[in-house]
């Protein structure tokens, strides 16, 4: 069995390896996430920053009709993240599935 090295942990090509970034608002999550990607790492965006990137906007209250459609759309294209990472892989996730 081949192993990659990851500054120093070593990680099983025969294992999904998936890091959840997580943190407060402003704590860099983002920031690390871009850098990842520009290492050449798969990296998984915030998906609620990209809907709102896209136009669909957060519930303002989250009892309101529409806030079940904003949060089962994450809820899914999180889980579509997670089955993305094939074995062996290495993915960063911007915040994780709760």
């Amino acid at each position: 069995m081949e192993l990659l090295k990851l500054n120093g942990p070593v990680i099983s090509e025969t294992t999904n390896n998936r890091f959840i970034i997580t943190g407060g608002p402003g704590s860099g999550k983002t920031s690390l996430i871009e850098s990842l990607q520009r290492l050449g790492y798969t990296v998984f965006p915030e998906i609620a920053r990209t809907l709102i990137d896209k136009g669909m906007t957060p519930p303002i209250r989250s009892h309101s009709a529409d806030s079940g459609l904003f949060f089962n759309v994450i809820l899914h294209s999180r889980i579509q993240y997670h089955q993305q990472i094939k074995k062996g892989e290495i993915g960063f996730y911007d915040r994780g599935i709760p």
